[in-house]
């Protein structure tokens, strides 16, 4: 199974990252094998600044949900 599908830190353990939900992805083992400690934006550019504005961008909708919930 770790060849198909692992856990993989946004920002490496080895930088502080924890394992918070924000800070975890499913990653195939050969990747993530590959990234070893390196963050998403320096392993994979295109892809990690495309995640990375789409996560902000649902931030950014959840924090107005609770806003307007209150």
């Amino acid at each position: 199974l770790s060849h198909d599908c692992t856990r993989d830190h946004l920002r490496p353990r080895k930088d502080g990252g924890k394992d918070y939900l924000h800070n975890l992805v499913f990653a195939c083992g050969p990747c993530n094998r590959a990234k070893g400690g390196s963050d998403l934006i320096s392993f994979r550019a295109e892809v990690g600044s495309e995640y990375m504005k789409a996560l902000d961008a649902h931030l950014v909708r959840c924090l107005q949900k609770l806003g307007s919930a209150g």
